[in-house]
């Protein structure tokens, strides 16, 4: 007994004042700020990181804050809410004000600012008619999303808020998606874009996986098509080491693993422009040869977009430990229905049936990062050593996927599709190329 309160008062190991009382991954002993100022330092590093690799030119620093969508998830695993603190405590260090030199009071204001954070969440209930946000929010039907939705703004009122219904993928600027490539929408008896796409996602797709992967998709063309209207120079995710390695064997379990470079690694993004499908490629199938000059000019000048993983290098179990740390706790602000995984435990035995691939990804990493973690780190180490095969351009439609905008592997999606077949005659007739992965979850 007495070693065992012994070993629980030990100091900690890095700053040796406080009783080191968490893990840092089986090596150390550390407080609870020791512990924060390590998830810091390790999102920061990546920040920097990725401030030099899209500084515009020369050494120097930009003549402008650097503008960064952040997407977050009000829910989930809590790993965006933790990088949207990490990164609003950067912000508060650059602007409070720095100790004059001699000791002597303090300068007035701080560091120059190095980026500006928009904050946007896509919001993917499609039970119902999107939330009108001019409202007030006593005059609206609240869910647990709504009342977490402005627990956020009200702790962070220096960052501007955006909430983007998942409904909003079908007015995404033609040539975002090639929808020619999908099963036609259901617009018979007037139903509102909100029924069509749940129309489209839970009756026209055969199975969890399908559904998933995408909803999945389509909330990361959100997310882009925001980046570029809110003028922003990088598309911040919160994904964990953990959470790019259960992508990882996801999008190769689905068929997608020629898209992992462009997935899991950070760097520039071709986005995609399927101009040459406009007939038939937006669901108001516009065909204006304005429309089509307007599209070709924006394909041309937003043609890439530069996507980062700020947290790449921590572990879910260490951020959701993060979020228990902060005052107040980071917790308070997600709802009650968030699916956070304890490390380590278990989850109960249900059919695999009614899970997603991602689902079952989700459980099995979750086991995995408690008993052996550099294994999850190995996953995603070994996937950044992949490089982007060349090819693809915005005005060359024919060589990316009407659905993910990865470029096409045409030979390998052959070797992939093996013996399948051929395609059902209602896909012959669609003009879209879709990948492997992409092709079978839109056609079973």
């Amino acid at each position: 007994m007495a070693e065992t309160s012994q070993a629980q008062e030990a100091a900690c190991n890095r700053c040796h004042e406080n009783p080191g009382t968490l893990d840092l991954r089986g090596a150390e002993r550390v407080c609870p700020q020791c512990f924060c100022a390590y998830v810091g330092n390790k999102t920061i590093k990546r920040m920097e990181q990725m401030q030099r690799e899209t500084r515009n030119s020369g050494s120097k620093l930009p003549t402008r804050p650097q503008r960064y969508l952040l997407a977050l998830s009000c829910g989930g695993t809590g790993a965006s809410t933790a990088l949207l603190n990490l990164l609003h405590d950067n912000l508060a260090r650059q602007q409070a004000p720095q100790p004059a030199k001699g000791g002597k009071g303090g300068k007035g204001g701080g560091q120059r600012v190095r980026f500006e954070i928009v904050v946007a969440w896509v919001d993917c209930d499609l039970s119902r008619a999107p939330a009108d946000e001019t409202a007030a929010a006593e005059t609206r039907a609240g869910t647990e999303a709504d009342a977490a939705w402005q627990r956020y703004k009200a702790r962070y009122p220096a960052f501007a808020f955006h909430r983007i219904p998942l409904s909003s993928a079908l007015s995404l600027p033609t040539g975002s998606i090639d929808w020619s490539a999908l099963p036609p929408l259901n617009t018979e008896g007037g139903l509102a874009p909100h029924e069509q796409l749940a129309d489209l996602l839970y009756a026209r797709l055969a199975t969890p996986s399908s559904r998933a992967d995408v909803q999945r998709l389509l909330v990361r063309h959100l997310l882009m098509d925001a980046a570029l209207r809110e003028g922003c120079d990088v598309l911040l995710l919160g994904t964990s080491t953990t959470a790019l390695a259960e992508l990882t064997l996801a999008e190769t379990a689905k068929g997608r693993g020629f898209s992992l470079p462009w997935q899991i690694n950070d760097g520039s993004f071709q986005l995609p422009s399927f101009a040459s499908y406009l007939s038939s490629s937006g669901p108001d199938q516009s065909t204006s040869e304005e429309t089509t000059a307007a599209t070709d000019a924006t394909a041309s000048n937003n043609s890439r977009l530069s996507i980062y993983h700020p947290l790449r290098e921590l572990f879910r179990s260490e951020l959701q430990t993060y979020i228990t740390l902060t005052s107040p706790p980071l917790t308070d602000l997600l709802p009650r229905s968030s699916t956070i995984v304890s490390p380590g435990t278990k989850a109960a035995v249900v059919s695999h049936k009614d899970l997603s691939i991602d689902e079952v990804m989700l459980r099995y990493f979750a086991e995995v990062e408690a008993n052996y973690p550099s294994v999850v780190a190995n996953v995603v180490r070994t996937t950044g050593k992949l490089e982007r095969p060349q090819g693809g351009s915005a005005d060359n439609s024919t060589r990316q996927c009407g659905l993910c905008g990865i470029v096409l592997d045409e030979a390998g999606d052959e070797r992939w599709r093996g013996e399948l077949g051929e395609q059902a005659p209602d896909v012959e007739e669609r003009r879209g190329r879709l990948c492997y992965g992409c092709d079978r979850s839109v056609n079973g």
